[in-house]
C-alpha cells in the first residue's frame, strides 16, 4: 500500500514540477519582478477560478455544509493556535501576520487536488472541490485580513477585503446557480479560459519564491518564526484537523479528503498575500518551501492512515 501511495505521489508531483520549476529559472537567471503576477492572481486569475468552479461543483447539501462548517471551525482554532504560540514566541506585527497566514492557509488546490483525484478518485475529487472553493473565499477575505492587519487598522483590512473583485465573483456565482441563470456561452468560455491559468501561474510564482529562500530576506527570518509556523503546519494541523472533524461527526470518503486537505503545507497564495501586503514574505516563503519538502514523507503516511 505504501509502495503505491508513493508512485501515485510522484506521479502527481512530475507534472506539478514543470510551471515550478520554470519560475526557479526564469528567478535564478533574470531579476524578476513577481509583483505585477501578484495583481493578476488577485483581480483577474483569482476571481475566474472561483466563479468558474462554484458554477461546476457537484455535491449533496449535507456534504456542502459540512464542508463549509469544517474549513471555518477548522480556520477559527488554527487562527487561535497561531495567535496564541506568536505571543509566547514574541513575534513583531509583521511575523505574527505571517504566521497566521502559515497556519491557516493550505495549498488545496494547486497540489491538493491531483492528490485527492490520484488518492481517491472522482468521487474524492468532487468532494474536495467544495472545499478548495471554501479556501479560496477565505484566502481572499480572511486571508486578506490576516495579511493586511500587520500593516493597516482594523477598520481599513476589513476594507482592503472588499477591495478585492473575487469575493464579489462568488456571490454572483452563487446568484446564478440558485436561481438557475446563466451568462452567455462566450463570457463563460472566456471566464474558463482565465480560470484555467490561475495554476501554472500561481506554481510559477511559487518556484520564483523558492529561489528566494537562500536570497537577503530569506536568510534574515528568525529561526524561532520559522520553526514555530513550520511546526504548526506540520504537527499541529493533522492534530486540530482529526479534532474538527470529529466533533463535527463527518465521517467516510469526505473525512478522508478534508483531513488530507487540511494537512497540506503552506499554501502559496499566503506568499502572494504576504507580499502584497508586506507580511513577512521572507518567513512566509521560507515556511513554503520546507513544509512542500516535507510533505513529500509526512502525505504519503497520512494517505494510508486514512485510506
Amino acid at each position: 500500500m505504501l509502495h503505491s501511495v508513493v508512485s501515485t505521489l510522484l506521479g502527481v508531483l512530475v507534472p506539478l514540477a514543470v510551471p515550478v520549476a520554470a519560475g526557479a529559472i526564469l528567478a535564478r537567471f533574470r531579476a524578476w519582478d513577481t509583483k505585477p503576477l501578484l495583481t493578476l492572481y488577485l483581480y483577474v486569475l483569482s476571481p475566474a477560478i472561483i466563479f468558474d468552479t462554484l458554477r461546476s461543483a457537484q455535491i449533496s447539501t449535507d456534504e456542502l455544509y459540512s464542508t463549509i462548517g469544517f474549513a471555518l471551525v477548522n480556520l477559527l482554532l488554527m487562527w487561535g493556535v497561531a495567535q496564541g504560540i506568536g505571543k509566547i514566541a514574541r513575534l513583531d506585527p509583521a511575523e505574527q501576520a505571517g504566521l497566521t497566514l502559515i497556519s491557516t492557509l493550505t495549498n488545496s488546490a494547486n497540489y491538493g487536488l491531483p492528490l485527492v483525484l490520484l488518492a481517491f478518485g472522482q468521487l474524492g475529487l468532487d468532494k474536495a472541490s467544495v472545499y478548495v472553493i471554501t479556501q479560496m473565499i477565505i484566502v481572499n477575505t480572511a486571508g486578506v485580513y490576516f495579511a493586511a492587519r500587520s500593516q493597516f487598522s482594523v477598520q481599513n483590512a476589513v476594507k482592503s477585503v472588499f477591495t478585492l473583485p473575487a469575493v464579489y465573483a462568488a456571490a454572483l456565482a452563487v446568484f446564478l446557480k440558485c436561481f438557475g441563470l446563466h451568462l452567455t456561452a462566450g463570457l463563460e468560455q472566456g471566464i474558463g479560459m482565465v480560470a484555467d491559468a490561475y495554476s501554472p501561474v500561481v506554481l510559477t510564482i511559487l518556484g520564483a519564491q523558492m529561489i528566494k529562500v537562500g536570497r537577503a530576506e530569506a536568510k534574515q527570518v528568525k529561526p524561532a518564526g520559522f520553526w514555530t509556523g513550520t511546526a504548526i503546519r506540520l504537527l499541529l494541523a493533522p492534530f486540530v484537523a482529526l479534532v474538527t472533524l470529529k466533533l463535527l461527526g463527518i465521517s467516510g470518503l469526505l473525512f478522508s479528503v478534508l483531513f488530507i486537505q487540511a494537512c497540506m503545507p503552506v499554501a502559496v497564495n499566503a506568499v502572494v498575500l504576504a507580499e502584497r501586503f508586506d507580511a513577512a514574505s521572507g518567513l512566509v516563503s521560507k515556511c513554503i518551501v520546507w513544509t512542500t519538502l516535507a510533505s513529500f514523507l509526512t502525505l504519503p503516511a497520512l494517505i494510508v492512515l486514512v485510506q
